[in-house]
């Protein structure tokens, strides 16, 4: 199933196995269309009894080029981790790095930004506002800057909490970097979900006329900006617009172990909280990745 070197195949699959469940019956007659080119170019046609489906699949960003900006972001990570060493102090600090920015590729370029991280984490130690104030809590920055750090155009924002081993989740002296979300999130989220929606859906579409079931398979490898309420919020949106929706939507996350594959539209009817009383039928799948084929 697929070509591509992402989780396209293995997250088809994870949702057959789950149709699989709910009807009682083994895949048979399975092909792809993409690769045989017989029919309209979707993921995943097969049977399951009598009742035939077909799958289209796409990985949705929480904002376009979401996935070119992580590597980015890595790459600025990783250099911090590599090039600097414990702070003094009992505090630790987060670098909080804006969506599009990008690791010089010069040694000098890069020197300077790492010496602008230790000259700020040093400014802060030295000149911490409110450093005797006892009622101060340790879950809380009690100092930050934000600047634009030599070689950048944009801005980074470094702060500090005063005492690790209170809060407990970092080493004092220590520093980690979090991508920092884009303004108007929402707005780019929903942007790329309905995009994603209307490439998809016309092709399900025609199989439908061919007497299949449609199943759009939504995959977020993101655990921090696309969960499954974003994604059902926007659903719910979506799909009353969209007269022609796929019989069946799935959410998979294959951010986390193991992979979760949560039904969000099964006929008529969309996700409801698992607390109501049908809820069982709105409970995820679980599936470790090494169980699943490409």
């Amino acid at each position: 199933m697929g070509t591509r070197g992402n989780n396209e195949g293995k997250a088809c699959d994870a949702v057959v196995r789950f149709l699989e469940r709910r009807t009682g019956y083994d895949r048979s007659d399975v092909r792809c269309p993409e690769e045989d080119g017989n029919g309209p170019p979707v993921e995943l046609r097969l049977r399951l009894g009598r009742q035939e489906y077909a799958l289209e699949h796409t990985l949705i960003e929480p904002f376009e080029n979401e996935i070119r900006a992580r590597v980015e972001f890595e790459e600025i990570a990783t250099y911090i981790e590599e090039s600097l060493s414990p702070f003094a102090g009992s505090a630790f600090y987060r670098l909080a790095v804006p969506v599009g920015a990008r690791l010089p590729r010069s040694e000098d370029a890069r020197r300077r930004f790492a010496d602008w991280i230790v000259k700020s984490a040093e400014a802060m130690r030295k000149g911490t506002p409110g450093q005797g104030e006892h009622w101060r809590s340790p879950h809380r920055w009690d100092a930050r800057v934000r600047e634009k750090p030599p070689g950048f155009s944009c801005t980074f924002e470094l702060a500090r909490w005063p005492d690790a081993a209170l809060v407990g989740h970092h080493r004092p002296g220590s520093l980690y970097a979090v991508r920092a979300c884009p303004d108007k999130l929402e707005e780019l989220r929903r942007r790329r979900l309905d995009r994603a929606f209307s490439r998809k859906c016309p092709k399900l579409l025609e199989c439908k006329a061919d007497g299949a079931r449609t199943v759009l398979v939504l995959e977020s490898d993101d655990f921090a900006l696309t969960t499954v309420d974003v994604v059902g919020n926007w659903l719910a949106i979506a799909l009353r617009e969209c007269r022609d929706a796929p019989d069946d939507i799935f959410l998979v996350e294959t951010a986390v172990y193991p992979w979760c594959v949560w039904p969000m539209k099964q006929d008529a009817l969309e996700r409801v909280e698992s607390s109501a009383p049908d809820g069982g039928r709105w409970n995820p799948a679980l599936f470790g990745e090494n169980e699943l084929s490409d």
